[in-house]
């Protein structure tokens, strides 16, 4: 709290004294960012102004100087040697003066210009500070804009943080807002399931997740934890009508922000679900400018059905405000290619080449002469550099061996415009490899 002092009298000093140079700073400001110190409009340093203790003082100045666009610096400091008591100090811009030269070999630039601009405070008999000289005019330009780049603008940021007290344990008392609301005359057990977003999602009640005991809690928690600490982080949940939990389904700021670059190719991870691992989740994977993958979202999943894996499709594009990705990449599965069709008619549909080929021990590996076949599996998908080199390579397989009437063999072919190399020239997967060679 400054006020002006009609009080102009010289002050005078008793003891011996001396003066000390250097650059030291005070620390004080009332919050965070030290902007509450600067909302009040603060008035030039005159002659005259007291104030309760050197911090107040120098923090009076280093907020002028903050709003004006300057910094500052205690240049020189007076002691009391019996008590070693500051009892004077004058307080400069940060460009007052002049560095000694440096002999190294890539010298920072200079930045002090012998700056005229200082105040002097005094400590007086009343044990207050006072201004008792003044410069206001700088030799060189100062901007406001840059203000946060000085030494003693920091300060106030640390200085504030240290002061603040120790966060106080946070109680666990932040509700998941998910309601359920039976259809009225619809002769079907849907439900709305309504977010805390207030969106509304249409899931048939069919099955829930079988979590261990705690598991449901657990999750719950963690979604709340995380929507207290980072506002921007998503979640959405579905629960039966025996509150079980169905499917969940979460993406933080980091992943929600990613899309926004690396929305073109999409991956839906489904390897948990396919394992049969304890774990049933589900994952949207992009790729970045460096081919590296990158978390877009996941999601628990109930069951492998078309219903559920639509209701986790719609989580995710509310998620990412609607965005639809241009090319959605998955594993042959006929629900999930049913819900893709659904959720993404306008994205282009491939498989993963990958799963495919990972499945062909399992799917061939008991027939005669399999080394054959998967020689030439791997010859027509691989090597085929046009339509027609594939569908004679694959043709001699087929009669070669006998393997008219597999099934496996039958569905790839009908559906092999959206997993073999050649027919996926003239795409763009944005950094994907649709169709590594493993």
């Amino acid at each position: 709290m400054e006020e002006v002092c009609l009080n102009s009298e010289p002050v005078f000093d008793d003891g011996d004294d001396y003066e000390v140079e250097g650059d030291s700073s005070g620390v004080g400001c009332d919050d965070e960012t030290g902007e509450n110190c600067s909302k009040k409009k603060r008035s030039e340093p005159t002659v005259g102004l007291e104030f309760d203790s050197f911090d107040e003082a120098y923090d009076f100045y280093n907020v002028y100087g903050k709003e004006q666009g300057f910094g500052i610096r205690v240049s020189n400091s007076w002691f009391r040697s019996k008590r070693k008591e500051r009892y004077r100090a004058k307080l400069s811009c940060s460009s007052a003066g002049f560095k000694k030269k440096s002999e190294a070999n890539n010298p920072r630039p200079e930045t002090r210009t012998g700056c005229p601009a200082m105040v002097v405070i005094r400590l007086v008999d009343s044990k207050r500070w006072r201004i008792v000289d003044v410069e206001l005019e700088h030799n060189h330009p100062v901007n406001p804009q840059i203000k946060r780049f000085y030494k003693s603008h920091k300060r106030m940021v640390l200085a504030a943080k240290k002061a603040q007290p120790p966060p106080e344990p946070v109680t666990e008392v932040h509700t998941i807002r998910l309601h359920r609301r039976a259809l009225m005359n619809t002769g079907c057990n849907v439900y709305l399931n309504v977010d805390e977003m207030g969106h509304v999602d249409h899931v048939d009640h069919f099955k829930h997740l079988e979590l261990k005991e705690g598991d449901a809690l657990a999750v719950y928690n963690y979604l709340c934890r995380m929507k207290l600490t980072n506002p921007n982080f998503f979640y959405l949940m579905d629960l039966d009508d025996e509150g079980r939990l169905r499917n969940v389904f979460w993406a933080d700021a980091r992943s929600r922000v990613a899309y926004g670059f690396f929305c073109d190719t999409v991956t839906i991870d489904t390897t948990c679900l396919a394992n049969r691992y304890e774990m049933p989740l589900i994952s949207f994977v992009g790729v970045n400018h460096h081919g590296q993958s990158v978390l877009l979202g996941c999601g628990f999943l109930g069951q492998e059905s078309k219903e559920y894996f639509v209701w986790i499709f719609r989580a995710w594009l509310k998620c990412m405000q609607g965005h639809f990705p241009e090319v959605i990449i998955t594993d042959q599965n006929k629900p999930l290619q049913s819900a893709v069709s659904e959720v993404f008619p306008n994205a282009r549909h491939c498989y993963n080449v990958c799963c495919i080929t990972q499945r062909v021990p399992e799917r061939l590996g008991g027939l005669q002469g399999y080394e054959a076949i998967k020689r030439q599996f791997n010859k027509a998908v691989y090597n085929s550099l046009k339509i027609a080199e594939f569908e004679t390579s694959w043709a001699d397989m087929i009669k070669c061996h006998g393997l008219g009437d597999n099934k496996w063999l039958q569905t790839l072919y009908e559906e092999r415009q959206a997993w073999v190399p050649v027919y996926l020239k003239g795409h763009i997967f944005c950094g994907y490899d649709p169709h590594p060679r493993t």
